[in-house]
């Protein structure tokens, strides 16, 4: 699998869902999938985020957002 970034044995991917969401109410939604980077296993995903981001990210911001979103 092709991943965006790979940061901290997670595989990152940008995503962008055109249209309105019915279940979110989103329109438009996009942000980043994580990944487990040795198996390719979907864990989750973050909202109005994107790759170049957290590739820019210090170690303590990159540990905030995944704890913020349940997926350390």
């Amino acid at each position: 699998m092709k991943f965006d970034v790979t940061r901290g044995g997670y595989g990152i991917r940008d995503y962008f869902n055109a249209g309105l969401d019915k279940r979110t109410g989103i329109c438009d939604e996009e942000g980043v999938e994580f990944y487990d980077e040795d198996s390719g296993q979907y864990i989750g995903n973050v909202v109005g985020v994107s790759s170049y981001e957290i590739e820019e990210m210090d170690e303590l911001e990159f540990a905030r957002l995944l704890d913020d979103n349940y997926l350390a």
